[in-house]
């Protein structure tokens, strides 16, 4: 079976989610590939680089072409991750009677809701999107954010530091200017991650990554949002919650198996950075508690975010759909 996974770059996770999810669904033996429109074009060697080995990458926007792509290469679904080019599944679907489906991330659903009456699949990674489905009256099927735990992984870290993702959408410039003070303060060095750079006192501006594994093993605590708290966690961080709003430190409490904690950073206080240097200091100040979320973290991801089972969940899927070899 050949799946076309189309995206839509973006400075976010959901990059990363398609990507990696690709890589594994062919390690699994479904043949992906995945068509990302809208590449900037300093990015494009860097992501054809990172894909080399895992997943067969086309950097295409113009639809013609990509229709031309889905013709050479026989592909038996469409799976699209971006409200934006659903009309461009359609289209596939018209002229080719290919089947597609699409998975909603962030709660993002398209303008026009109808077209997902027209979908043979919608996936989602959010309980709350989930039910906002259902109750709609669509058959949408829930499945785990997947993190590859053999990327994501911990290793010996030499000292305490902050790793930052600031994803598009995800963050305010007065969040991100009240995490850095508030490390300043806890003499703190900062490895962030952003397409945008703002002043730091200590640390590194790496800009944006295709993967931030290597920079993620090496931190203590991870501050972001969604999938890239998931990858830190992963990677044996402990987590604070920043969004467009300020969630707090992820507590130990909350990372039980028996329900998801809200990762969104939508909710919570309003940013401000006598607020992240307390939790910053308190996880400064008993190093017991915090090794005790490093180790929690990562066992969270292993029993509830595992990229092999998200992976043959979604294969599950296509198969029911298309079963043609």
């Amino acid at each position: 079976m050949r799946i076309l996974m189309l995206t839509r770059f973006s400075y976010s996770g959901s990059t990363g989610h398609v990507l990696s999810l690709a890589g594994k669904l062919n390690s699994q033996g479904c043949r992906a590939a995945v068509v990302m429109t809208d590449c900037p074009p300093h990015l494009r060697q860097v992501y054809h680089d990172y894909c080399r080995h895992k997943v067969a990458l086309f950097t295409e926007s113009k639809e013609s072409e990509i229709l031309k792509l889905i013709r050479h290469y026989r592909f038996n679904v469409v799976h699209v991750h971006s409200p934006a080019l659903i009309s461009l599944a359609r289209t596939a679907e018209q002229v080719l009677r290919l089947p597609w489906g699409v998975t909603v991330h962030n709660g993002l659903l398209p303008a026009r809701q109808e077209n997902l009456a027209q979908a043979a699949f919608i996936i989602t990674g959010s309980l709350t999107t989930y039910h906002k489905l259902t109750r709609a009256g669509f058959p949408a099927a829930f499945i785990p954010e997947g993190i590859d735990l053999d990327e994501f992984r911990p290793a010996q870290k030499s000292e305490l530091k902050l790793a930052c993702i600031a994803e598009s959408g995800g963050y305010s410039e007065e969040g991100c200017l009240a995490l850095l003070k508030a490390a300043a303060l806890a003499d703190l060095p900062v490895d962030l991650i952003c397409a945008e750079q703002f002043p730091q006192v200590r640390g590194r501006f790496y800009g944006w990554l295709p993967s931030a594994a290597p920079v993620l093993q090496e931190s203590g605590i991870i501050v972001g949002r969604g999938r890239s708290l998931l990858e830190g966690m992963a990677c044996g961080n402990a987590s604070l919650v920043l969004g467009p709003y300020y969630g707090g430190i992820l507590e130990a409490c909350a990372l039980g198996t028996a329900a998801y904690p809200d990762l969104s950073g939508h909710t919570g206080k309003e940013p401000c950075y006598r607020d992240i240097f307390f939790d910053l200091s308190r996880l400064i100040k008993d190093r017991a508690y915090l090794g005790e979320l490093q180790r929690r973290s990562r066992k969270y991801v292993l029993e509830n975010h595992d990229l092999r089972l998200s992976a043959e969940l979604t294969g599950k899927i296509y198969r029911r759909i298309s079963p043609s070899p």
